[in-house]
Parts: structure tokens; C-alpha cells; sequence
């Protein structure tokens, strides 16, 4: 005979006694946190106090020591446990069991609990959902059954690894205090939200849907409400709007208890505050004197910030991982400029974001090549991280895009004290997603006053689906290059493993819908394969008519070197596939022009054992859910942080404000599949990271990058300086803008004119300005770009002649500072000149004594 198991909670409770169940009620104290108010098996039948709801009357039965729940052919049938429990609201309920006969592999079974109305309609109610097979991004759900008895699914997860199985009984528990609920399969966390607060209590039932639920027991355990503690929901971020297109992060330092409990009622309130953490769970100043309590931290921030810890050793982040992961607090950084801290910190507590700072480590750097910006990736990959920050001095645009093109989300760091705008006005077009500064204030007013229009910080990738089956071919190297020639700067491919071990580019198993021959991709030597034409698209247009199905390397030979990025979808699950991929990106040395997407999560999770340091993408049907941006993020989250990936959906259901939401906390965005031209500008507009589609035409004439010949002049007090401006679009054609009216100079630091293309200066200075070129899509929709600052510096007397560090008169192009201070501010308009601006890859960073300029012997190239 199977357990029945009793538990007295304490001797002033009353307990009351069913066949085959004992709980606990007192109506003079609460239980005690952990006290076990229900348990029960089904070895001697149903349990008394069962209440089966009409409609379940004939699919509830218990049958050798089991409860079975039977919606076969029905969408449900369900049970409720006692009574007695429906006073209750915050509680652990755990059953083993297993999912029999379903359907479909969608096909669930569920927790309810909070129900209402259990005597009669048996509605609304929460939920947990686990589905048959538990993998997919909606394996596991918290789901509310509203009052029109219809569904709003707040939250969804995973459980990698998992489906049910006849002959194994699985842990299935649903954990709900306050508004928090945790659902977890196995130990494993499906979904960790805060989406309980709907109801405070109400009754407990267990639900099949198209399938039967078979039930080896259930307990049911009390918890005490967490009120006392701090408790936040997802932040609403308080920052103010900066009109940056997919929004920009402001974060900066606490030092102080008093900078602490003003950072909230600030006019000018960062979006994310970096606190120092140590062991004992206290803040600290940069000398290490503490200052306030995470409790402290939580209740001065009031949900309108994001808080970033920052941890120096283990202790302190085992700390508190600790406390996030207890309390449920979710929207949180942790930061380290260690690698090995913040990987700690995502393995202990998975649904932080992680961050790490390199700012000390290149403060002294004043460029950076291709081998240093890949190691960067690789680093911030290893270390599961979703954002690097950098300082200012290796900011230069270029160095940015980089990074972001590859995946990584990047924050700018400038050195405190910021207190002239070139210094932030550097830092905000560098084109980060976010800055970190001492001056939250100055970068304000920067962005908001000197800098016009839609800005566009960041220019997302435009990338061919396939190639450009429009035109060509899908998934042939003639097709892909015709797309890179038409304005693609990512082509993307799909690769199975053949029967012989080569990786080969084809989106379907079989060959059949394109090319003139129906095998297995899988199945086939690559022989077989190569026999193949691949002629059913476009096949009698010039130069497509023999188009083989390629190998991957046919890829990395046609482009290595070429200005394109490569996102390479796994379509295969199989391990030996990545491992194939890692030797073959090593052996041709693209590792640097190869990023990998795949809607398979085992595969990203082989990623990361075998090749850690590449970037990964996971494609999915869209993760939104909920009637915010907020809780549309939260869903997001819950599935990408546990795989360390960036979110590649389905692009129907994501909006800008989505979009904006998801980029201030370092979620980068790549949706799919997008042909309508409206739509397209539309996502454009809304700032997202990447946009893939079959025609990459649609942005070919769009204004990508801004350039000049100078960045520092070095003039005599009666001299003008004369510039020239170029603009490149995402067809790769440069055109002079000098002349152009939307070309205009944004005086930043000293008394400037402008008269055309020539600027004179009156004063002492510093004098300093910028560029910014404006692009008109269409009547409705048009941004802004920018380069960094351009300096100039003023000799009365005799012009100082160029050194060997590379100054020189009218054309350098690395020279940085930080003259000038706000006193000496420019006017913050923008005047129309026939100007020119710097590569919009390449960006200052401010790094000079007044009226210095320092210049870096080496550009990168």
C-alpha cells in the first residue's frame, strides 16, 4: 500500500481528517512557512473532498494507486482538491505524474490554482501548463483563465530535454507567493514571473487537454506571504524619451546614499543604476566604504530604474545571485570586469543579464584591430554575457558596429568626470546601445538639444534571406553574392550534414522543391548531392542555370574578406554538425564574418559546450506575450537568458515600443522573414538590430554611414576651415553631400560660423562641432545620423607644425580630446553647410587637456 502521510502544522491547529488525506486549518495562527497543509496518494481511491466539476463526471477515476484525468478527445476535464484549501492563496503544489495518449505533442496538462468560483462555473483561475513535449519556447505557461472563461498567457518557458513519458513519473510544481509564480518541471524553472496578483486565494485543481493526465500523488505546501521583503515587478523604466530610434540606455554609478535616494525624483534619471556590491549585500563607494542595503537599493530605485550589480569576488556574487533568485527579481544586471564572475553569475542565477566591463582593462588604448574587437566577442560570448562596455577612446564607430553586427550589445564608458559636451557628445555617437557616465545630465542634454531629428544610432543589418530568391536562386554562393552586390551586408544560409560528414546549404531535408532531384539531405553523400542543379527558382534567368547545391566553405571562400557578415542556420540536431561547423570556421578563418542562428535550443546549448566564443542566435515563432512592452519583454527573457542567445523571432506581434524595451536591457532583436516595403520601413523605424528578407533591395538606397577627411584641424586665428561631406548607402555607393540641404554642422563647443562649407571661430575656444545628415524614406519616415565631434584647435601667431604623431593641418583623422568646458557651450542648432563628415564607422573619444590635441599614430584600418 501506498503512503498517506499526516502533518500537525502545530498544536493550536485543528486538524480535520479524510479517507486517504490529512491537512491542516487553524483559524487562530498562521501555518508556519513550510508547513505541509495537504498530501495525499490515491492507493484507496479518490480522496473525500475531491470535487469533480460538471462536465468531468465520467473522466475522473483512480485505478492502481493512480488518478487518471481523461480528456481524450475533449479540451477538458479537470478535479479539485478539498475545500478546505481554498482559503489559502500562497502555497507549493507538487504532483508526480506523467502525460498519457496525447493528441498532439501541444497537448498539456495543468495546476490550477486561485480558482474562483470552484462551487459552480469553476473560473477564472491561474494556471501552470506543461506541455507534452516541454521544449519549445511555450513548453511551460503561467496563463490566466479570464472572466469571459477565454486565455491570456502572460508567461511562457521551456524545460530543454523534457517530454513526458508513459513509463516515468515526472516532479511537476507550481510555487505561488504573493504575485510571483514559479513552474518548474523536474527542479528545472519553466517560468519564473510576476504575473500572480490577479488573486489573492482560491481553490486547487488539476486539468488534462486532449490527453490524460495520470497522478501518483499530490502535496500541497504553505508559504508565507514574502510582503515583508522587497518585492519589484519589472521595471518602468523612468528615463525619459531621447527620440533615439530602439531606445538608448543611461546608466550610471551610485556612490552615495544621498545620489542613492535621489536618483528616482531626478528630472533626469538614468534608465540603470550600477551599484558596487560586496558579500554582505551592501553597496559601496569606489573606495569601498559602504553606503546602502540591496533592500535599500530596491525601495530608492521604487521600479523606475534598472539596478546593475557590480561584484568583485565570488562571495559577493553568490550573494547576491542568491538574493535576486529568493526574492524573484528579474530586471537586474550583473556586471564584472572579470570573465569568470559574470559567467558565475548567469550559471547561478540564469535570468540576469550579464555585463562585462573591459573599461579598465582598455582605457589606455586608443584604437583597436579586427583580432582585438574578435577577441572581444569571443570573451563576452564565453562569459554568457549579453552586453561588453568599452570606454570612450576605442568607441570609434566602426569599432561599435563590429561588436553589434556580431551580436553584442554594446554600453559606451567615459572616464569621470564628464563635463564638456564633446565628451558626450562622443559617447552618444559612437552608436552603443547605452552609455556609462557620471553625468546622466549632460548627456540629456546632448542628446536631446544638440542632436535633431530621428536618431539613428545604430544601422540595423540588412539581411538576405537565402540570398535573394527573388532574384536568384535560394541558398546558392551566385544567389548571395547577387544580394551583397544589391545592398545586403548579411546573407543568410542553412546547413545540414551530410551521410559523408560535409556541411551543405540547403533549407529543406530533401532536395526536391529546388532543385531537379528529390534526396535526403541527411541520407545522401555529397556526391549525390552535388549531381543536383538547383534550377526551380529562377532557373532560366542569366547565369543561374547551373547552380549547384554548395558546401558551406564554397561560402567562406566566395566572401572571406568581403564587408558582409554570414548567419548560418542549423537546420540539423545533429551534435556532430557544430562540431563540424567549429573546425570548418577555424580551418578558413572567418570567424569574424560567421555568426550561427537555429530554432533548435540543443543546438545552441552544444554551441556553448563546444564553440562558446561564437555568437548565437534562436529562432522562433514570436515570445511576446502580454498587453506591454514590458510584459512582452519579460516573456522574451524568460526563454533567451536561459540560453544566452540573442531573440530571432517571427516578426509579426513586435512593435517599436517592444523594440526599445527589449535594447535598454541588452536583448538584441532580429526578426524575420520581412518582404512588404511598408513593413520593412516600418521595423526599420522601430530600431530593431537585423531585419532578414527575400528581397534586400527595399533598403538599397538607404543612407548607411557619414564621412569626413578630418577629425582635428589645427589652424591660425584669421583661418576658416573648409569641409566636405560623404554619405554610403547599403548598396555600397558613396556619394558627395557637400552641397546637400539635409547635410548640416552642429556647432558643439565655442562661437562658430558658418557660411557654407566654411566655419570661422571667434574667441579663445575650445571650439568644437559635428555633422549630421538626415535621410527622407518616404513623406512619414526619415532619420538622422552623425558623426563624432570634430575638433579644432586656434594658434594665435605661428600655425604649429604637424609632428610625427600624425597631427597635421586640415586632415587628421584620429586626433580626440575633451576641451572646452559648458561655459563655453555652442548654440545647440544645427546650421545647413556644404559639409562633410567622418566615416560613420569611426568615432573620437574624448581624451584631452583644453586646447590640446592628442593624435593616434595608428588608424585602424
Amino acid at each position: 500500500m501506498k503512503r498517506i502521510v499526516s502533518t500537525l502544522i502545530a498544536a493550536l491547529m485543528i486538524c480535520l481528517c479524510f479517507s486517504g488525506a490529512i491537512y491542516a486549518e487553524s483559524s487562530e495562527a498562521e501555518p508556519e512557512n513550510g508547513a505541509v497543509l495537504y498530501e495525499t496518494d490515491f492507493s484507496e481511491g479518490l480522496p473525500e473532498g475531491f470535487r469533480i466539476p460538471k462536465g468531468s463526471e465520467n473522466r475522473i477515476k483512480v485505478e492502481d494507486g493512480f488518478l487518471y484525468i481523461d480528456a481524450t478527445g475533449v479540451e477538458f476535464a479537470k478535479v479539485l482538491l478539498p475545500a478546505e484549501l481554498d482559503k489559502y492563496g500562497n502555497y507549493e503544489i507538487t504532483i508526480h505524474a506523467t502525460m498519457l495518449s496525447p493528441r498532439d505533442a501541444g497537448r498539456w496538462g495543468s495546476i490550477m490554482y486561485r480558482v474562483q468560483n470552484a462551487s459552480d462555473k469553476v473560473y477564472p483561475y491561474l494556471h501552470m501548463c506543461f506541455r507534452y513535449d516541454s521544449n519549445p519556447a511555450n513548453g511551460v505557461e503561467f496563463a490566466i483563465r479570464n472572466e469571459q472563461n477565454a486565455w491570456n498567457v502572460t508567461s511562457t518557458g521551456s524545460v530543454e530535454g523534457h517530454t513526458f513519458s508513459d513509463g516515468t513519473l515526472d516532479e511537476i510544481k507550481a510555487t505561488v507567493r504573493d504575485d510571483r509564480a514559479i513552474h518548474s518541471i523536474n527542479g528545472v524553472k519553466g517560468v519564473d514571473c510576476t504575473d500572480a496578483g490577479l488573486y489573492e486565494k482560491g481553490a486547487i485543481g488539476l486539468q488534462a487537454n486532449y490527453s490524460i493526465l495520470k497522478v501518483d500523488d499530490v502535496k500541497v505546501t504553505y508559504l508565507r506571504s514574502n510582503a515583508s521583503s522587497v518585492t519589484v515587478q519589472f521595471t518602468e523604466i523612468a528615463q525619459p524619451t531621447l527620440g533615439v530610434i530602439g531606445g538608448y540606455t543611461l546608466s550610471e554609478y551610485v556612490e552615495s546614499k544621498t545620489q542613492l535616494d535621489g536618483l528616482a525624483s531626478s528630472q533626469t534619471p538614468p534608465a540603470n543604476a550600477i551599484f558596487r556590491m560586496n558579500s554582505s549585500l551592501r553597496a559601496t563607494d569606489a573606495s569601498g566604504a559602504a553606503f546602502a542595503g540591496i533592500n535599500e537599493i530596491f525601495t530608492a530605485l521604487d521600479g523606475k530604474i534598472m539596478p546593475t550589480f557590480y561584484v568583485n569576488d565570488e562571495a559577493a556574487a553568490d550573494a547576491v545571485c542568491s538574493y535576486l533568485d529568493d526574492n524573484g527579481i528579474t530586471d537586474v544586471f550583473m556586471m564584472s570586469d572579470r570573465d569568470d564572475l559574470v559567467l558565475r553569475c548567469r550559471r547561478n542565477f540564469d535570468l540576469c543579464r550579464g555585463v562585462l566591463d573591459l573599461t579598465d582593462e582598455l582605457k589606455t588604448k586608443t584604437a583597436l584591430t579586427d583580432k582585438e574587437l574578435l577577441k572581444i566577442r569571443q570573451r563576452t560570448n564565453a562569459a554568457f554575457a549579453s552586453i561588453v562596455v568599452i570606454p570612450d577612446c576605442v568607441a570609434q564607430k566602426e569599432n561599435v558596429k563590429y561588436l553589434y553586427d556580431r551580436l553584442i550589445a554594446v554600453w559606451v564608458s567615459a572616464p569621470a568626470p564628464v563635463t564638456t559636451l564633446t565628451q558626450a557628445f562622443t559617447v552618444a555617437a559612437s552608436g552603443g546601445h547605452g552609455a556609462v557616465t557620471d553625468n546622466t545630465a549632460l548627456m540629456y542634454k546632448v542628446i536631446n538639444e544638440y542632436m535633431t531629428g530621428n536618431k539613428l544610432f545604430r544601422s540595423p543589418l540588412n539581411i538576405g534571406h537565402r540570398g535573394i530568391p527573388q532574384r536568384a536562386p535560394e541558398n546558392t554562393v551566385e544567389g548571395s553574392m547577387l544580394a551583397y552586390e544589391l545592398g545586403a551586408d548579411c546573407v543568410e544560409n542553412d546547413i545540414y550534414i551530410t551521410k559523408d560528414g560535409e556541411l551543405m546549404v540547403m533549407h529543406d531535408g530533401t532536395t526536391g522543391r529546388t532543385a531537379n532531384g528529390d534526396l535526403s539531405m541527411e541520407n545522401s553523400t555529397s556526391d549525390a548531392l552535388r549531381e543536383l542543379l538547383v534550377n526551380k527558382q529562377n532557373a532560366t534567368k542569366e547565369g543561374f542555370t547551373e547552380c549547384r547545391i554548395p558546401f558551406l566553405e564554397d561560402y567562406f571562400k566566395a566572401f572571406k574578406g568581403k564587408d558582409i557578415q554570414i548567419f548560418v542556420e542549423i537546420k540539423s540536431t545533429s551534435k556532430k554538425l557544430v562540431e563540424k561547423l567549429w573546425t570548418l570556421i577555424g580551418e578558413y578563418g572567418v570567424e569574424d564574418q560567421v555568426s550561427v542562428i537555429t530554432f533548435h535550443a540543443s543546438q545552441i546549448n552544444n554551441l556553448k559546450e563546444i564553440y562558446p566564443e561564437m555568437s548565437a542566435g534562436f529562432l522562433c515563432n514570436p515570445l511576446v506575450s502580454g498587453d506591454t512592452a514590458n510584459k512582452q519583454t519579460r516573456s522574451v527573457l524568460n526563454k533567451i537568458q536561459k540560453l544566452g542567445s540573442t531573440y530571432n523571432p517571427s516578426y509579426s506581434g513586435h512593435t517599436a515600443e517592444f523594440a526599445a524595451a527589449a535594447n535598454m536591457r541588452g536583448i538584441t532583436t532580429w526578426p524575420w522573414t520581412i518582404d512588404d516595403k511598408n513593413t520593412y520601413i516600418s521595423f526599420f523605424m522601430a530600431g530593431y538590430n537585423g531585419l532578414t528578407t527575400n528581397n534586400c533591395t527595399i533598403p538599397a538606397k538607404y543612407v548607411k554611414t557619414l564621412e569626413t577627411d578630418a577629425y582635428n584641424y589645427d589652424i591660425k586665428d584669421d583661418e576658416t576651415v573648409r569641409i566636405t561631406a560623404f554619405t554610403t548607402t547599403y548598396n555600397r555607393v558613396r556619394t558627395d553631400v557637400t552641397d546637400d540641404e539635409q547635410l548640416r554642422v552642429i556647432p558643439i563647443e565655442g562661437d562658430i560660423a558658418v557660411d557654407g562649407a566654411n566655419l570661422s571661430f571667434s574667441g579663445d575656444g575650445p571650439f568644437s562641432f559635428a555633422l549630421e545628415y538626415t535621410y527622407k524614406i518616404n513623406n512619414s519616415n526619415s532619420y538622422t545620423i552623425y558623426t563624432r565631434p570634430i575638433t579644432v584647435n586656434v594658434t594665435f601667431g605661428e600655425l604649429i607644425e604637424p609632428d610625427d604623431s600624425g597631427t597635421v593641418t586640415d586632415t587628421q583623422t584620429d586626433a580626440q580630446t575633451d576641451a572646452g568646458t559648458e561655459s563655453g557651450e555652442g548654440s545647440g542648432k544645427s546650421f545647413p553647410v556644404a559639409a562633410v563628415v567622418i566615416p560613420a564607422v569611426v568615432v573620437a573619444a574624448a581624451g584631452v587637456a583644453v586646447g590640446v590635441i592628442v593624435a593616434s599614430k595608428k588608424k585602424k584600418g
